[in-house]
């Protein structure tokens, strides 16, 4: 699915490829997560500058999707 992603969205505007980067980290969050191995949820549950991993991976994908969605949405105005 992500390198069918790649494929379509290599000709794209910048703002719209930093979505569909946010939206495969997202896929891949939720696919570590899927997963659930031992020694990755001990690695999820580390904490960095009083963050856990596992929420700094998820709300930094989203917060990728969403800067590219609002550039994209300034681009065309």
């Amino acid at each position: 699915m992500l390198a069918a992603m790649l494929v379509l969205a290599r000709d794209l505007p910048a703002p719209t490829l930093w979505a569909c980067a946010g939206a495969a980290g997202l896929i891949v969050f939720v696919a570590i997560r899927a997963v659930s191995f031992h020694h990755v949820d001990e690695i999820l549950d580390w904490h960095l500058g009083g963050l856990p991993l596992n929420w700094i991976l998820e709300m930094g994908s989203l917060v990728v999707i969403g800067w590219g969605a609002f550039k994209r949405a300034r681009a065309r105005t």
